[in-house]
């Protein structure tokens, strides 16, 4: 790990933290930031790789950048991607500012709700707070009502990363060489930095390029995502264009039975490829037995904090916390958590130490924090965020401040039904995960209990179910070498995917700014 490696990993890092706040709020479009397998750090690697890595090579090989210093730069773009959307940033503003703006003389919360949150998490200066919502007209931006929370935010998210990083440095080796875990998204990042070995020489420019690069299947998989994605979006602008249908549902008439959607996701069929396949199968079994009792949704740690000791015992203050962290006690499409277990894989594979690596992960998180707070106060205070905030997280912000306003009113003791429940779940859970441990040849995945049930699996559902079938088939009749010479494809599809839909980001707002 050099300085340099440090240098343009801190630059990408300050960038995608100001870019991102820009799609996600003020653009709208396709959530670069949306899932832990992190698109725009997959772009942006492939773009320095066929870009100027390639040309670097040609011109200057001894400049060009090494495998190790590629991975690092990758990590902290990595960290950058998740932080200022769903892993933290996206519901962020929302979350601090929702129980002053949604005050009203109806419901109470200045007497009932904003006693019980601390001034050192929450906006409580009602006139900055409606500013950002609905737009500051040429006044300064009034940072002094905004730097205590975002100082105490910044250094809870500082501290909780350095305290995960510290754990996995202790665990990396049982996941690693024990448990063999997969790590997908280190396997992608992995594969398109490995470098060329023939030695070739630069009048043979093929060569400079990494060797994944050099795959038809690898191009062929790109060219799908790219092919079918692009003319979805080409259809908005000239309705003519056939667009194909990425998005349906199953439908029948059995009443106690949802409805089952069917999405298309080429990202996700790509990191699909990577599951183990026991865990695949498990995933769409536990999935399918979940679907007669759909309120099986999975338990939050908000519910089980409310269930026992109960809301009574947790106290005001208490259940105002739980309230603050409801964002990141949902539904976790976008966890820092596990990225930084991935680039402590990537560590270990590149033959980086894995405390410099850790390092670098921890000084590219204020950075983030630092540019992703000066865009995203800058959008809301000139466009008003209240309009630019996606629905669903203001939707799970505001919902955290109802949920607080009916605990509060109508405090209860144990919820010992809500208690059975918790105690149940955990027991399948320990008995699935003895049967795996005493039996191994068992065909179910304790991991898969708990991760059925949640909204992510609906989404990529048919990527596990299609891609355990291909792995299937594959290894049966061809073995493992079918299965590795399948692999370009799917690196192709990731690939893809995250280029289309940077581009078309770009590409949507450039016209949107031409006034088309």
């Amino acid at each position: 790990m050099t300085r340099r490696a440090i240098l343009l990993g801190s630059i990408l890092s300050l960038a995608i933290g100001l870019i991102l706040p820009v799609t996600e709020f003020l653009i709208q479009g396709t959530r670069l930031g949306l899932s832990s397998a992190t698109p725009a750090a997959f772009f942006l690697l492939f773009v320095i790789l066929i870009g100027p890595q390639f040309l670097i090579k040609c011109l200057k090989p001894e400049w060009a950048l090494r495998r190790g210093e590629l991975l690092v730069i990758f990590a902290m773009m990595m960290v950058a991607t998740v932080i200022p959307t769903r892993g933290f940033g996206g519901p962020f503003f929302s979350m601090i500012t929702g129980a002053t703006y949604y005050a009203s003389e109806e419901n109470e919360w200045a007497k009932l709700i904003q006693p019980h949150l601390s001034d050192n998490v929450v906006i409580k200066d009602l006139k900055a707070v409606r500013q950002m919502y609905e737009g500051l007209e040429g006044a300064p931006i009034p940072w002094d009502a905004w730097m205590r929370p975002l100082g105490w935010w910044s250094l809870f998210v500082l501290c909780m990363a350095a305290m995960v990083i510290s754990a996995m440095l202790l665990l990396r080796k049982t996941w690693i060489e024990r448990e063999r875990l997969v790590f997908p998204v280190a396997q992608v990042a992995l594969a398109m930095v490995e470098e060329d070995r023939r030695g070739e020489p630069c009048v043979r420019p093929r060569s400079r390029l990494n060797p994944l690069f050099h795959s038809s299947l690898f191009w062929i998989g790109f060219l799908i995502p790219m092919t079918l994605e692009s003319l979805t979006v080409l259809n908005r602008y000239f309705p003519g264009v056939p667009v194909f249908r990425l998005q349906w549902a199953i439908r029948h008439d059995i009443s106690w039975v949802p409805q089952v959607p069917v999405r298309i996701n080429f990202l996700m069929f790509g990191f699909a490829f990577f599951i183990q396949a026991q865990l695949s199968f498990s995933l769409w079994f536990f999935y399918l037995l979940s679907l007669p009792a759909h309120w099986m949704y999975g338990t939050m740690p908000e519910f089980v904090f409310t269930q026992f000791p109960g809301t009574s015992a947790i106290g005001p203050r208490g259940l105002g916390m739980i309230a603050m962290m409801r964002p990141f006690m949902y539904e976790q499409d976008a966890n820092a958590v596990p990225i930084q277990i991935e680039g402590l894989r990537i560590a270990e594979r590149g033959a980086v130490r894995a405390s410099h690596f850790a390092w670098a992960i921890i000084l590219a998180i204020p950075l983030i924090m630092l540019s992703y707070f000066w865009a995203s106060a800058h959008i809301g205070y000139r466009f008003g965020m209240g309009a630019k905030i996606p629905p669903d997280m203001l939707f799970v912000c505001r919902q955290g401040s109802d949920k607080l306003d009916g605990w509060l009113r109508t405090p209860g003791g144990p919820n010992w039904s809500g208690t059975a429940s918790i105690g149940i779940g955990a027991a399948i859970a320990v008995a699935l995960m003895n049967l795996k441990l005493r039996f191994p040849l068992f065909p179910l995945h304790p991991m898969a209990f708990p991760l059925a049930f949640s909204w992510s699996i609906d989404a990529i559902l048919p990527a596990i179910v299609i891609t355990w079938t291909v792995k299937a088939a594959l290894l049966r009749y061809g073995g493992l070498r079918a299965h590795q010479r399948a692999l370009p494809f799917f690196l192709g599809l990731i690939v893809g995917d995250a280029t289309t839909a940077l581009c078309w980001t770009a590409i949507s707002h450039t016209l949107r700014s031409l006034g088309q």
